[in-house]
């Protein structure tokens, strides 16, 4: 039986009905075929079924905010108006909804992108919210949420820890003790039930943040307090010494003063280098300062993401972001006339070893020195 034959404009017909490559691509130009059925089904595109000579992962440039590839990909297949395969472009799509690293660098973009809007906002000019008149909350489980992060300084931490216990105040404390990837293994014995008695609540880092990562440190130790009712937070260094009867000294001077005025921080260190004295860039945070918990809910009990690479020189940020956020809230911080704790840290600083080298943290007006 012979074939039917059909005409030349048949076959053209044909080709363009058939042609769903040429549809995906979306060529410039108008198609006379009649629209195609909703049930008819089309062709899915698989990159293993791609035909390619080679290919390699591709990565996303956040400067140029596009996809560069490690490699020279060679592809077989038809360039069309636009200079690139078909197979390619697909490979591309395909990249952008399945690479993570897009995701990811996506996220840092926006991250950094807040966070100088954030600088911005500091830059202007302070405006103080009135807080009104000091309500504390009432049923709270404890007065004050002392926290504290440690690496490789158990002698001295568990200096800090036996002080705060050993001495005798009429406000409840708990705390909140952080070990930041310490080799010494001494730190798991604040596992022990004597710390867990005495309302100890211990964390431990498997690995070691640094000053790259002291955000999510600090991070971490507050969003552990979340789940308690209190009064104040108050974060420490591992290596203060304290001074005697500080958690009276300390929560004494918060409840006092703020009855005068609703401050939102204070600060119970002196140091000396002139950082305090200078409101409009420090507010006189530090790691000696204490936040009333509505500054703390306020910031959701975490520091951003710090997305920079931090120099050997440069201190971590945290506290420049957290006097930014202060500025935005519109609080007070309060700073003590006497240091309630001396800095013991120079010879063997964790965070910054060669600052301290040039620039060294020297207490001013310790209390127990009088």
């Amino acid at each position: 039986m012979s074939k039917i034959r059909k005409s030349k404009k048949e076959i053209i017909k044909d080709r363009i009905k058939n042609r769903s490559i040429g549809k995906a691509i979306g060529k410039n130009r108008v198609s006379k075929e009649k629209p195609v059925n909703k049930t008819q089904s089309t062709p899915k595109y698989n990159i293993k079924n791609l035909p390619l000579a080679s290919y390699t992962r591709s990565e996303f440039n956040i400067k140029t905010n596009d996809i560069e590839y490690k490699k020279p990909v060679i592809i077989k297949g038809k360039k069309n108006n636009m200079g690139r395969t078909f197979e390619e472009r697909i490979v591309k799509m395909i990249d952008i909804r399945r690479n993570t690293v897009v995701h990811k660098s996506s996220k840092l973009i926006e991250l950094e992108r807040l966070r100088l809007q954030e600088a911005k906002k500091a830059q202007k000019k302070h405006v103080l919210k009135d807080f009104g008149k000091y309500n504390p909350e009432e049923n709270v489980e404890f007065n004050v949420a002392i926290c504290i992060s440690s690496y490789n300084r158990y002698i001295k931490v568990k200096k800090i820890i036996d002080t705060l216990y050993s001495q005798e105040t009429k406000y409840k404390f708990k705390i909140f003790l952080l070990n930041d990837g310490s080799i010494d293994k001494r730190y798991n014995n604040f596992n022990a039930d004597k710390w867990n008695k005495l309302g100890l609540n211990y964390i431990n880092n498997d690995i070691n943040g640094g000053k790259q990562y002291y955000w999510r440190t600090v991070s971490t130790l507050w969003q552990s307090t979340k789940q308690y009712k209190y009064h104040a937070l108050c974060q420490m260094d591992d290596d203060f010494v304290l001074c005697d009867n500080f958690i009276d000294r300390l929560m004494g001077t918060f409840y006092q003063e703020k009855e005068n005025y609703n401050y939102m921080g204070f600060r119970y260190h002196i140091g000396d280098y002139n950082k305090i004295s200078n409101p409009s860039y420090f507010f006189g945070l530090d790691g000696g300062s204490m936040f009333d918990i509505n500054f703390i809910k306020f910031i959701n009990y975490s520091i951003n993401r710090i997305t920079f690479n931090i120099r050997d020189t440069d201190h971590s940020h945290v506290w420049s972001f957290l006097s930014a956020r202060m500025k935005i809230f519109g609080g007070l911080v309060y700073p003590l006339p006497k240091s309630l704790v001396k800095h013991d840290g120079n010879e063997d600083s964790k965070l910054n070893p060669v600052g301290r080298t040039n620039t060294k943290i020297i207490t001013q007006q310790f209390i127990d020195n009088e």
